[in-house]
């Protein structure tokens, strides 16, 4: 189950919505998806041993000056295009969990998250992380050496880092463009 003790709801876009509240998963399953599994606004969460299977989306993470942990949990299927976490906004910890038979690892937005000890198997698109072209990093940001970040180049728009903003690159991290 969940707990949650700000505002949560259920919707057709999404399993579980949360506003400006605080989340705790342990041991949960996510089945059958709709476009997101759980979407955090501003909320502070820890997510930890579940299983998220189908879905455009498992988790999207909007929750800026808000701790999010997401550890040891298992992200399944989905399709070509499906992310097993879209990142928005926040400092978000993902950790020591295991991507499988989706298209990508994540999607960056903005935000500066914390990747580590993840794994990957059977990606059908991109295996790594996706920087959108959209993306905006308004805060100091680190691209750990544990996934490749890929580019998506478009001709209307580019990733920035903003001015006081500063894009560390670990030494041995891989950069591709889409």
């Amino acid at each position: 189950g969940y707990y949650s003790n700000g505002l949560a709801q259920v919707n057709t876009q999404s399993a579980l919505v949360v506003n400006d509240g605080a989340l705790s998963i342990t041991g949960c399953i996510f089945d059958n998806l709709g476009v997101n599994g759980i979407v955090l606004n501003n909320s502070q969460a820890l997510i930890e041993d579940s299983l998220f299977v189908g879905g455009a989306v498992k988790i999207k993470i909007n929750s800026a000056n808000q701790q999010v942990i997401v550890r040891d949990n298992i992200f399944q299927g989905g399709f070509a295009t499906s992310a097993g976490v879209d990142i928005v906004a926040g400092q978000p910890q993902i950790l020591n969990n295991q991507f499988d038979g989706m298209g990508i690892v994540a999607n960056l937005f903005g935000g500066a998250p914390i990747f580590s000890g993840n794994t990957s198997q059977n990606i059908q698109g991109y295996n790594g992380i996706l920087v959108s072209d959209h993306a905006r990093f308004g805060e100091n940001i680190t691209w750990q050496n544990n996934f490749p970040y890929i580019l998506e180049v478009n001709a209307g728009d580019q990733m920035r880092v903003l001015a006081g903003a500063i894009l560390t690159i670990e030494p041995g991290t891989v950069i591709k463009t889409a």
